[in-house]
């Protein structure tokens, strides 16, 4: 009775510490997905894959509560193929836990480590980003990348293009002083004069979805314009004066 006590617990300890150890594997296999979802929001754009682990990778590193990552790789850009490639080590370290409840297990502190490659694809709209398992490599951790800033309109943007608009008696005339305001090779800029006299200026970010129209009446009075986001979605009518002149139906 005495030996067959001691091998039920030998049996017990091990199956305790290997559960610890699956707890932790699970625990690296679901933070893998939720980083692939970070990675793929239901529209991607387009990013260099720096710019993605540094803004949705290490954000997910977290030592004092057992969660390591780190990414290990990465190369290529989001907007054109095969894609940002990038491969994140995942390394759980999980406390030990004393059951509470009936039906509820206890288990030994366990660790785990899991590494994950990720292929972001910019066109790929609404897909999910499934993590492709693959083996740890033994490789130094590089630096960290630094998230370098989004081509955007600048802050003062309308109040840029009222001033253009107030000041511009002709499409050509606008379209200078645009430029002038908005010399950013990112920004585009489209100016026309409508048959009755109504100057229109757009101008926006296209690969950001970043758009800005106005008009100037020939009452000198300078408003802003609404549309429907979708309509400066790729392959619709973009951030151009037709959103005023000829909106979508």
């Amino acid at each position: 009775m005495v030996l067959a006590l001691g091998v039920a617990l030998v049996v017990t300890s091990c199956s305790t510490a290997s559960k610890g150890d699956a707890v932790a594997a699970d625990r690296a296999e679901a933070l893998a997905e939720q980083i692939g979802a970070d990675l793929a929001p239901p529209v991607i754009r387009t990013r260099d894959a720096g710019w993605l682990v540094a803004t949705h990778v290490v954000r997910r590193d977290d030592p004092g509560a057992g969660v390591h990552v780190d990414a290990l790789r990465w190369s290529g850009s989001s907007g054109t193929a095969p894609g940002a490639q990038i491969d994140v080590r995942i390394r759980i370290e999980e406390p030990s836990h004393s059951a509470t409840t009936i039906g509820e297990a206890s288990y030994e502190a366990g660790s785990a480590t899991r590494c994950f490659h990720y292929d972001v694809v910019g066109y790929q709209f609404h897909d999910t980003l499934v993590p492709k398992e693959i083996s740890c490599p033994a490789v130094t951790v590089p630096p960290t990348p630094t998230a370098t800033a989004l081509p955007a309109l600048p802050d003062d943007a309308e109040a840029l293009v009222d001033t253009a608009l107030t000041a511009s008696s002709s499409s050509g005339d606008l379209r200078v002083a645009l430029r002038a305001a908005f010399p950013q090779s990112f920004v585009t800029i489209d100016t026309t004069r409508t048959d009755d006299g109504v100057l229109v200026a757009a101008v926006g970010v296209p690969e950001e979805r970043d758009c800005l129209v106005a008009v100037r009446g020939t009452d000198g009075v300078v408003q802003r314009i609404s549309f429907d986001p979708v309509w400066i979605e790729p392959g619709e009518t973009g951030c151009v004066t037709a959103l005023y002149t000829n909106p979508p139906s």
